[in-house]
């Protein structure tokens, strides 16, 4: 019994006192984000030692690398010049109305909830998507200060800099609570926010979802978005671990997933069918968000225990909309074993979100096992993940930054991952990587890709999954 507690505290995120079922709708309470937040800062000082991989110094270079792309797919016809000026028309019109956007929705989608029997051994979940709306909240207010104070314009949420106290934007919070599975979920939160005047009154909207409250918020937005109730509104979706394409194959035959837990959780190993009806909902509903301008920013843990890096990335579906990030933990994070992979991580995340190199793409589909955790390794980086205060910066800098829009139409990579529910072959990671350094532009060959060279030859990693793939890297890296 000791031991089965202990594997259950690795798969839940969340211990409470009692086994209270969770509120089929609960807005965020200041004492329980209060709580929330002074059990985050009781876990000591390690995380002033998480980052984000790329980190926020990147971000700009890469923007720039993905517009310079862009230039060069656009076909110089007299149709493509009309659409660049009708395009430019639009964002003036848009940089025009911005400013009046001082009202700003925050919704908030926890993850799935274990059931009743095992909350009376783990506890029930509660107060998550308070913590989500609380956090992104707490950034947007500090950022706002800070551009204030610093004396910039305010951009993003004000109209003017002027010599009054700053005029903070109006922030509403809304965290849905309820457990269930996906479409039962989104059914009963849409009803909610169909009836609630936040959404009508707001000009920005912001969702943040984790687990499998990532691909909830995604089939929301979706269906918000064909009932026209996004109409004239700037949106974002943040999806913190969301399982986009299913869980770890092999917890499909964990005893806890098969006999215990409810469908809930079963369902979630329905994702991971590329053909299966309700993945292709997912993406459906992804495509419909992104060219309708409506950004999605993705963000993986450093050897997730329950979410593959493929899944959590989206990496079925590619748009220039699309921002992808992987957040470590020191708690997982170990220099001898993890420095070369990590740069590796980013050398290869630079080349996707800058859409620089296909086969970057390709590269981190063959590269998810390799984070793959463990249910029983300490820590729980599924669920640290959204106590970081950087995820939720990665979505402000993204929205104020990257403001321009995209006429391209996204594209579903299905049949990777159909290929990828095999099992990999070991030699095609070397010829890719291969493939993905001789295409690479003189622009990129600066300190990221040196030190990328200078790692990897001296890399001498201690765990099996390490091992293996220095091994296959093994006559790539002799040559470099």
């Amino acid at each position: 019994m000791e031991r089965t507690s202990r594997l259950l505290n690795k798969i839940y995120p969340r211990r409470g006192e009692t086994a209270t079922p969770p509120a089929e709708h609960a807005e965020p309470l200041d004492g329980v984000v209060d709580t929330l937040f002074r059990r985050r800062d009781a876990l000591g000082d390690h995380h002033a030692h998480q980052t984000l991989i790329p980190s926020m110094d990147d971000i700009q270079p890469f923007l720039q690398l993905r517009q310079q792309s862009e230039e060069r797919l656009k076909p110089q016809t007299a149709g493509g010049v009309l659409s660049f000026i009708r395009g430019l028309c639009v964002r003036k019109e848009a940089e025009k109305l911005r400013p009046r956007r001082k009202k700003i929705l925050i919704i908030g989608v926890h993850g799935w909830i274990p059931t009743k029997m095992l909350q009376t051994v783990v506890g029930a979940p509660r107060g998550t998507s308070a913590l989500l709306c609380a956090q992104l909240k707490n950034k947007i207010l500090e950022q706002e200060r800070a551009r204030h104070d610093e004396g910039q314009p305010l951009g993003f949420f004000e109209a003017e800099r002027s010599n009054n106290p700053v005029e903070l934007p109006e922030i509403e919070t809304f965290g849905l609570e309820g457990a269930g599975c996906i479409e039962e979920r989104v059914e009963r939160y849409y009803a909610m926010l169909r009836e609630s005047p936040k959404l009508s009154e707001a000009d920005t909207l912001y969702v943040v979802g984790h687990s499998q409250g990532a691909v909830v918020a995604l089939l929301l937005l979706g269906k918000l978005l064909n009932e026209g109730l996004l109409r004239d509104k700037n949106a974002g979706l943040l999806a913190l671990a969301g399982i986009f394409h299913g869980p770890l194959a092999p917890l499909r035959d964990n005893l806890l997933v098969k006999y215990v837990e409810a469908d809930a959780a079963r369902e979630l190993f329905e994702l991971n069918r590329a053909f299966g009806d309700l993945g292709s909902r997912v993406r459906e509903a992804a495509v419909s968000l992104l060219e309708s301008q409506i950004r999605i920013v993705t963000v993986a843990s450093w050897m997730d225990q329950v979410v593959p890096l493929y899944s959590s990335l989206l990496l079925g579906v590619e748009h220039p909309l699309v921002w992808r990030a992987l957040y470590t933990d020191a708690h997982h994070y170990k220099p001898m074993d993890d420095a070369a992979l990590a740069a590796l991580f980013r050398f290869v995340l630079r080349l996707s979100n800058g859409r620089v190199v296909q086969e970057a793409r390709e590269l981190l589909f063959q590269l998810s096992d390799v984070l793959a955790g463990s249910l029983y390794q300490r820590g729980n980086p599924h669920s640290s993940i959204y106590d970081e205060p950087a995820v939720y910066q990665l979505l402000l800098t993204l929205m104020d930054e990257h403001r321009h829009l995209s006429s391209q139409k996204a594209v579903v990579h299905v049949d990777q991952l159909a290929q990828h529910e095999e099992r990999p072959n070991p030699y095609t990671l070397p010829w890719t990587l291969h493939q993905t350094i001789r295409q690479l532009p003189a622009s990129l060959m600066g300190p990221d890709y040196q030190r990328l060279l200078r790692l990897l030859p001296l890399w001498k990693p201690e765990r099996k999954p390490l091992k293996l793939l220095r091994m296959q890297l093994a006559p790539l890296i002799s040559k470099l």
